[in-house]
């Protein structure tokens, strides 16, 4: 193949109308500029990251990417499994012992790796989350047990 020669299934097709300037292409709305945050005058590469801030057009309260957020995705999904929450689809509780063990076990595993490296805060949010998961594991596996 010639430098110039173009690729075998691919093609572009020019469906712009000549000679109809006056009249305006079809509109896009325009993405939202990135906006640095007055909070955090220090750290561009962040507010680069999360754009902008509430009352700036964005989110009214974007999520923080941080430990607890985490801690809480792992718990509302153990819960859910748990029959505490509704499905989203269904509108109805389901129980699935297994993935809540999954991930109740996840929520262990960072109990452990994260240990010494975590605030009073998160430590006490997470012993919560992992004494209330646990209970509610185990009254629902002991019922099962018992109705078989």
């Amino acid at each position: 193949m010639s430098e110039r020669e173009p690729e075998p299934g691919f093609s572009v097709v020019d469906r712009r109308r000549r000679g109809e300037e006056d009249e305006a292409p079809p509109s896009r709305p325009a993405p939202s500029p990135v906006v640095e945050s007055p909070r955090s005058p220090g750290s561009p590469a962040q507010s680069a990251i999360v754009g902008p801030g509430p009352g700036a057009g964005g989110p009214a309260s974007a999520p923080k990417a941080d430990l607890t957020a985490l801690l809480v995705m792992l718990y509302s999904d153990a819960m859910a499994n748990l029959g505490q929450a509704p499905d989203p689809t269904s509108g109805r509780p389901h129980v699935d012992l297994d993935q809540a063990r999954f991930a109740i076990d996840l929520l262990a595993m960072l109990q452990e790796k994260t240990r010494n490296n975590r605030t009073p805060d998160e430590s006490a949010v997470l012993e919560e989350m992992l004494s209330t998961l646990r209970m509610g594991y185990v009254q629902l596996s002991q019922g099962r047990r018992g109705t078989r």
